[in-house]
């Protein structure tokens, strides 16, 4: 089922992020507050995205659309009964599978967003924002139930980078402890993260399949380049790894007898 416009009934927090989401991939969204009346519509007021201007053409199978308004009215205690809005407006609970998943996709991103703080390499600054702008593709997707947004492309632009950024790495003997400086060791929480969105979705593909979807093969990758940049960031930094020795290799225990 193709959607093009979405009513989003009250705009909390969840709701806020979903209307972002849908307006970005290109559907229609009105906002309606608790009574039923249409929310006010503002100019938009979202940066461009500077890194934008590099990308390649997007990989999105829905065509793109600038915010057509902001969202000016946050709190409207719609959510306060725990549940929330899908595209097309079906409520459904927060704990809902679809929702699961796109706030563990959100988590992804947030942590990107300050691992993009912390970064000064323009290369990295570059693939951490083209992973932001798929990783709303995939929120887009999965506030549309039965709808595919994210390609297979997405996947193979990781995959692609993997490769370039892990080229340039010695190979590793031992498995590595996370940390090292702070841009490697938010990177390795990013990592963990992109794991439990994994996760979240292949439950949620469990209870509702989709054929064809790039959903976990993309989040599978991005997990292992997050894995080869946070040794680039340590290199850049001039730190070490550490690596994780086994039991009978480690040293005796600090206060141990």
């Amino acid at each position: 089922m193709n959607i093009d416009r979405l009513s989003v009934v009250g705009v909390g927090t969840m709701s806020n992020g979903m209307a972002q989401v849908c307006a970005l991939a290109g559907m229609e969204v009105s906002l309606i507050d608790v009574s039923g009346a249409a929310l006010e519509r503002a100019p938009p007021t979202i940066e461009k995205n500077p890194f934008n201007a590099k990308r390649p053409k997007r990989r999105s199978t829905v065509e793109n659309s600038d915010m057509s308004h902001r969202l000016s009215q946050i709190t409207t205690k719609t959510g306060d009964t725990g549940e929330t809005s899908l595209a097309g407006g079906t409520r459904v609970g927060k704990n809902s599978p679809y929702v699961c998943a796109l706030g563990a996709v959100d988590e992804v991103n947030s942590m990107l967003g300050l691992l993009m703080s912390k970064v000064v390499d323009p290369d990295i600054q570059r693939v951490i924002a083209m992973v932001q702008n798929d990783l709303f593709d995939l929120g887009a997707e999965l506030c549309q139930p039965g709808k595919l947004v994210l390609s297979s492309e997405s996947v193979d632009y990781v995959g692609q980078e993997i490769e370039r950024f892990n080229a340039g790495l010695p190979p590793l003997a031992e498995f590595l402890l996370p940390g090292g400086s702070e841009p490697a060791a938010i990177c390795h929480i990013a990592r963990t993260t992109c794991g439990s969105a994994e996760r979240a979705i292949v439950s949620l593909e469990q209870i509702d399949p989709i054929a064809s979807s790039a959903r976990v093969p993309y989040l599978n990758r991005l997990s292992d380049l997050l894995f080869v940049l946070a040794q680039v960031l340590n290199r850049h930094a001039g730190v070490a790894e550490v690596y994780w020795p086994s039991t009978a290799g480690r040293t005796t225990r600090v206060g141990s007898t």
